[in-house]
């Protein structure tokens, strides 16, 4: 009997921390095939800002609006960076602040890819597919990862610290001599720059033409059209689905080791999306909508890309250049 099949993408997002614990939140965003698209597809409208440079992930396409948006490893590097700055300002009381582990930071190129692109379709991939199935590569691999104990170890020396009330002022504010909103707000504010509402609002923009541009296609007769073809070509496997991304997973992803019928079944997943060019048409009408984006807000994210370039200086000047 055909196994019934919504494919959602495992997702995982990187965000500056503003709390105790909160240093380095590591996401999946969904991405697609590297043979479906290369960089020249994704040619950006404005010339005034230079292209993006870093190689893609395997299984990834560099997307028109990735030239404004921070990449995977530059959000790991801010997440260090932030550490790093947390840590100088504590010392100033008597304390001290880990750094993210190894392992933590590479989560989310691993599991992401360079521009956060990498499950954007589903597994797109047939080396990942083989490997992980629909399982995030950073959870499969944890297990054989020798930095995981010392993620954990720094997770430990965090909860012990948390219950030390002059630690938590010195950290998160209210201490006699703290800075305002504490060591994160003043590392915070390092990294931020002047008027950091503005930039927000500049990579706001950016952010949500990535997000729209997925919404929107998904739902296009094009994308429509051939998810059906991949559904049939699903289907001829002895797979019953509808489309390649939704809220439904026959395979609990949290749980480990990777089934062999789960690989089974990404494989035929990938083989299908190549077979019916779905990430390859899926790509080009989200380029098309973004593309389109891009000329309309050109002022905005400009700045964006400016504020990106500012920013790793200024990460750079701390953590040192790679």
């Amino acid at each position: 009997m055909p196994l019934p099949l919504r494919l959602a993408p495992p997702q995982r997002r990187l965000s500056a921390p503003t709390t105790l614990t909160a240093v380095v939140v590591v996401t999946a965003v969904v991405a697609m095939s590297a043979t479906a698209c290369s960089g020249q597809d994704s040619a950006v409208p404005d010339s005034t800002v230079a292209p993006p440079t870093a190689a893609p992930a395997p299984g990834e396409v560099i997307l028109p609006v990735n030239t404004y948006l921070p990449t995977v490893h530059d959000q790991t590097r801010t997440a260090l960076a932030r550490a790093v700055l947390i840590d100088r300002c504590m010392q100033k009381f008597g304390f001290s602040f880990p750094q993210p582990a190894d392992a933590v930071l590479k989560a989310g190129v691993k599991d992401n890819g360079v521009y956060g692109n990498k499950r954007r379709y589903g597994v797109a991939d047939t080396a990942t597919a083989r490997q992980y199935g629909y399982h995030l590569p950073s959870a499969v691999d944890e297990a054989a990862d020798k930095d995981t104990e010392a993620a954990a170890q720094r997770a430990d020396w965090i909860r012990t610290h948390r219950s030390n009330p002059a630690y938590t002022a010195s950290l998160n504010g209210g201490g006699e001599n703290s800075p305002p909103g504490g060591c994160v707000a003043e590392a915070g504010a390092a990294l931020a720059g002047e008027d950091d509402a503005s930039h927000d609002s500049y990579a706001e923009v950016a952010s949500d033409i990535k997000a729209e541009s997925h919404k929107r296609t998904m739902n296009s007769p094009r994308v429509n059209a051939v998810f059906k073809q991949w559904s049939h070509c699903m289907h001829d496997k002895g797979y019953t689905t509808a489309a390649p991304v939704g809220e439904n997973l026959p395979f609990n992803i949290d749980v480990l080791p990777v089934s062999r019928e789960e690989i089974n079944m990404a494989l035929a997943d990938v083989a299908c999306k190549r077979e019916t060019r779905l990430v390859t048409i899926w790509s080009t009408e989200e380029q098309q909508y973004q593309k389109a984006q891009i000329r309309k807000h050109a002022n905005e994210l400009r700045k964006a890309a400016a504020d990106n370039e500012r920013r790793r200086k200024t990460i750079a000047s701390i953590v040192g250049h790679e």
